[in-house]
């Protein structure tokens, strides 16, 4: 192999895992280089204060308006760390089931904590920036992310209904289907004469 020498010389045929001080005693012993050009600079002192755990990122693209509006109902990408999206809690078991309901009826977080905690005890529980989060055997998720999902607008039908009376319920259904049934009536009623 080739090596090169920090004075830019250049040795040729230098045998594969040679050491480092090797090279530089046999380019010393055949004049090649001189200790100084073995010798490292002094590296400058940083005085800025640094966090350790930084970890570097790429500035996120900027989003057009209308993707705006979708992140914002969806949640973004944090929509899809959903724990309601896990695997787990979508297979046809009785744990998933009462995970499931029992998330449906409860906004609150610590709630569907304890609910996930009784129906997986594998499921361990902690902070994922700055939101509550579960980790499960197939991955990280929130247990409640920003912005609207399916679960909020079906949590939002269930408190309407346990607010509304039921005379009110059934009366409006029969309104909506008598409603049907004229229309239907009709439709059929034109069609017929049309084609008789």
């Amino acid at each position: 192999m080739n090596v090169t020498l920090p004075n830019g010389q250049v040795i040729n045929g230098v045998p594969e895992g040679t050491t480092k001080a090797q090279v530089m005693r046999k380019a010393i012993a055949a004049g090649l280089a001189t200790e100084n050009d073995f010798a490292q600079a002094p590296k400058p002192v940083d005085s800025t204060p640094r966090n350790i755990d930084f970890k570097p990122t790429v500035a996120p693209e900027k989003k057009g308006f209308m993707q705006g509006i979708k992140d914002f109902i969806a949640g973004g990408e944090e929509g899809k760390r959903n724990i309601f999206a896990a695997p787990e809690l979508n297979e046809l078991s009785w744990r998933a089931a009462k995970s499931g309901l029992g998330g449906l009826l409860t906004g609150d977080p610590a709630e569907i904590q304890q609910i996930i905690a009784s129906n997986y005890p594998e499921a361990e529980f902690g902070d994922i920036n700055g939101q509550m989060g579960v980790r499960l055997p197939s991955g990280d998720y929130l247990l409640q992310p920003e912005g609207m999902d399916p679960l909020d607008v079906a949590r939002f039908g269930t408190d309407v209904a346990a607010f509304t009376p039921a005379s009110g319920i059934i009366k409006t259904g029969a309104k909506q289907l008598a409603k049907g049934a004229l229309v239907a009536g009709g439709t059929q009623a034109g069609y017929q004469s049309a084609f008789s």
